[in-house]
Formats: C-alpha cells, sequence, structure tokens
C-alpha cells in the first residue's frame, strides 16, 4: 500500500480525544457498496460526455489526450452528483497499481507507507495479483468468486475500520469494474482507432485483454484515495458531518478511480 502526503484539512481547534473519536467512529459509516455503483454510473458519464464532445477516434497517440478527458468528466461526474467543488479539490488520481511499500500519483506525490497492518498489505497484494499471468484464463465470475473470497478474509480479520474502509472501497470497486466492463466493452471500444487507422471492434477482446488488471488498475485508484482520506483525516472529517459526508466520501473515491480503468483499457485496445 502506501502512505500518503500529510494534508492539514482536519479542524485545527479538534482536542486530540475529538480527532481519536472521529478516526474511531465515522469512516466505517461509508458505504462502500455505494462507492462501486458510483465508479461504473461515472464511466456510463464519461463515455456520454466523450462521445458528444469529441467525434474522433483516439489512437496511440492520443492516449494523453483521452486520459485528460477521462479524469476531467470523472471530476464533472461527481460535481454534478453533489459533491461540493471544495471537496472536489481532494479527488487524485493515482497510478494504476496497489503497491504496498511506494507509489507515486499523477500528481508526483511520493506515497511511502507504515501506517498500515501488515494484514491491510497482505490483503491488498492479494487483490493486486488478479492481473498475474497465472489468471489470465479466467473468466469474470473467477475473478468476481476470487475477489468475495478476499471480502470474507476480511471480515473476518483484526482489521481496523479505516484499514477495512480501505480495503472494501478497492474490492468494491474492482467487483462493479469486471462487470461494468464485461457488459459494455462494445461501445468503448468504438472509441479507438487500431494501428492501421480503421475503428476497433470488441469482437475477442475477452480473450486477448488482461482484464485482471483492468479491474485492479480501477482498484487502485479507490485504495489510493481511501487511503489518503484515511491517512490525513479528511474522511474522518467529512464523514462526521452525517450522512451528506459519507455521501462526498463516496464520490471522492468513485471518481479517483474511474480513470483508471478507461487508462488502462485504451492502453490495452491501443496495441491490439
Amino acid at each position: 500500500m502506501s502512505i500518503f502526503f500529510c494534508a492539514s484539512l482536519l479542524i485545527s481547534s479538534c482536542t486530540k480525544n475529538d480527532e481519536q473519536q472521529l478516526n474511531e467512529n465515522s469512516l466505517s459509516k461509508v458505504d462502500v457498496n455505494f462507492i462501486g455503483k458510483e465508479h461504473n454510473k461515472g464511466l456510463d458519464f464519461v463515455l456520454n460526455k466523450i462521445k458528444e464532445d469529441n467525434k474522433n477516434s483516439f489512437s496511440r497517440r492520443s492516449i494523453s489526450d483521452f486520459t485528460t478527458l477521462v479524469e476531467q468528466y470523472s471530476k464533472e461526474y461527481a460535481l454534478e452528483n453533489g459533491l461540493s467543488q471544495n471537496d472536489s479539490e481532494l479527488i487524485l488520481f493515482y497510478d494504476n497499481t496497489i503497491n504496498t511499500s511506494s507509489k507515486t500519483s499523477k500528481e508526483g506525490n511520493l506515497m511511502e507507507n507504515n501506517s498500515f497492518s501488515l494484514e491491510l498489505q497482505s490483503l491488498l497484494d492479494d487483490l493486486n495479483s488478479l492481473s498475474a499471468s497465472d489468471k489470465d484464463d479466467w473468466e469474470i465470475n473467477d475473478y468476481l468468486n476470487y475477489i468475495s473470497d478476499l471480502e470474507n478474509q476480511a471480515n473476518n480479520s483484526d482489521l481496523s475500520d479505516e484499514e477495512k474502509f480501505i480495503f472494501f472501497s478497492g474490492s468494491s470497486v474492482a467487483k462493479n469494474s469486471l462487470e461494468y466492463w464485461d457488459n459494455n466493452i462494445a461501445e468503448w471500444t468504438e472509441l479507438f482507432e487500431d494501428t492501421g487507422g480503421d475503428r476497433m471492434s470488441a469482437r475477442g477482446f475477452w480473450d486477448s485483454f488482461n482484464w485482471g488488471a483492468i479491474g485492479i488498475s480501477d482498484a487502485a485508484g479507490a485504495v489510493g484515495m481511501a487511503a489518503n482520506l484515511a491517512l490525513n483525516g479528511t474522511g474522518a472529517a467529512m464523514a462526521a458531518t452525517g450522512p451528506g459526508g459519507w455521501v462526498g466520501i463516496g464520490l471522492v473515491v468513485a471518481a479517483a478511480s474511474i480513470g483508471s480503468s478507461a487508462t488502462a483499457f485504451a492502453a490495452q485496445a491501443m496495441t491490439m
């Protein structure tokens, strides 16, 4: 996993006891299933915006343009669904590998972590293994069952509320992402050109793609954002405000994870 840059977003007048109570009681109230569902709705929003605003196909030469659009529209989705402009500034986009030692966000923040338990790091390593070559012949239900098994382990573990929030944010997004791409691959494929400049077809994509890497890309975005919120205290402060804060956290984490799999999908599609 990772340790994320320290931000001074907790109210400075809180006492140490107040901060401890926030950290212990608030993040467990966030609905991680909501995060996964909003992630998929956000992908649909991004797809429709790209179709509305950009008529040209994307090629390998325009991968950076595609990524920029996805990140822009991901934030727009969160804002249109109730996230405040101020809270939208919290959204960061992370690279597509869950790493328990170090990671760098696209904003360039170096993140290293000794703040979480070995148990969480082990579960995240197992989640990250979805993209391993020994799973290349898996079908979607194999991936979903594997993630559900990890979730059962996490439920029966000694993870803290904050660690469960981090892990289940990633696992919920991973499951929803895999289901989304299984159902919507054809529409996204039409956005891209192959190496000959022709529009691409979705035929045969399941056999050719590393789908575990697609799911893990989104999970990494969710894990990175959830850990950031947990470590710097922002998530606890937002959650303490009640249901509106819980929804805000969900939108922040969902938006951060949307761009990861869209970019990972594009990167693979453009090499077909």
